[in-house]
């Protein structure tokens, strides 16, 4: 009996490590994201088809909705940590609904099959713009 308690305690100490250690290294790969101010570039990708980068401009066909998440660059093209209270997703068009309007990832939805203009802008000015084909 007390060799199971041991063998659970040592099974409970091993766990608690190791989830410590994860923890350490995804809070070191936030640590080593650039601040804000260094934002000089966006890139959006769209999770609907298998997390590819869109180029700024292009036309991404989707069914009735897709997701995209943004992430941010400085101009040597390293990591620059977002802060998504300060970013925005808009479209001229009325018809498009976005899950949320700040966050670092979202849905958008639109029930007319057509192409409809995207853009995301963080507070800086920094933007990017795309267009969705709904009719696809």
């Amino acid at each position: 009996m007390d060799i199971v308690i041991l063998v659970i305690i040592a099974i409970g100490l091993a766990y608690l490590i190791f989830k410590k250690k994860k923890v350490a290294i995804i809070n070191k790969i936030k640590d080593d994201l650039l601040e804000d101010t260094e934002l000089k570039r966006l890139k959006v990708f769209c999770d609907s088809c298998e997390n590819a980068e869109i180029k700024s401009g292009s036309i991404i066909p989707i069914k009735k909705s897709g997701c995209f998440s943004v992430k941010g660059y400085s101009l040597e093209g390293k990591e620059v940590k977002l802060n998504f209270s300060q970013l925005s997703w808009s479209s001229p068009c009325g018809c498009v609904n976005f899950a949320n309007k700040t966050a670092l990832d979202n849905c958008i939805s639109c029930s007319l099959g057509k192409v409809r203009g995207i853009s995301v802008k963080y507070t800086n000015g920094v933007s990017f713009n795309w267009r969705i084909d709904f009719g696809s």
